[in-house]
């Protein structure tokens, strides 16, 4: 069924991000203002799913269509043939995807690549699965990055990811429903 993925790579030298993906996984940039002033948030990608009008396009030419249908987190939009059962995915475009990419191109495995030029107050990076994204916003995963950091300027990112994977799962266990895959990373700039 094929998997989502999300590549940066930073140009430091002209402070430059270049961003690649496929699928669901989200990644975003912020940071706060001098002396802990109001916190920024920047998605630095786009899910690709049947809710976005320009991949709903491209499924339909493709000849496919949208069902919604219910799922943990509430209905969501999944990608089928036009009058089949199958690929059935939420995402629209997916490295691997060997069925709904083999009959009719239904999911996509062509990344969408950005290049984003760094500001003054972009200071982490954090990607994650739909896992995170599906029970964090993004603000509170960012304010919840920046407090564990001001907390100990000295932590490990890997670890504040961990803590942040936890939360997330426990809101998943609190919804009495079973969490989805959580896949989280922290880059401080």
């Amino acid at each position: 069924s094929g998997s989502t993925a999300t590549v940066l790579l930073l140009h430091p030298q002209n402070s430059k991000l270049g961003i690649a993906w496929v699928g669901d996984s989200r990644a975003v940039i912020g940071g706060s203002g001098s002396f802990g002033g109001t916190v920024t948030v920047s998605k630095l990608t786009s899910d690709h799913n049947a809710k976005s009008p320009a991949e709903r396009w491209r499924i339909f030419q493709a000849g496919g269509e949208i069902r919604r249908l219910s799922s943990r987190s509430g209905p969501r939009d999944y990608v089928f043939a036009r009058g089949e059962n199958y690929p059935g995915l939420a995402v629209s475009r997916a490295m691997g995807d060997f069925v709904g990419k083999s009959r009719t191109q239904l999911i996509s495995g062509n990344p969408e690549v950005k290049l984003r030029k760094l500001g003054a107050t972009d200071k982490v990076v954090i990607v994650a699965s739909d896992g995170l994204w599906d029970v964090v916003t993004e603000p509170e995963a960012l304010n919840f990055v920046l407090k564990e950091q001001r907390r100990n300027p000295a932590s490990d990112p890997n670890d504040i990811a961990s803590k942040l994977a936890q939360l997330a799962r426990s809101r998943w266990v609190a919804c009495g429903d079973s969490s989805d895959d959580i896949s989280v990373l922290v880059a401080m700039l």
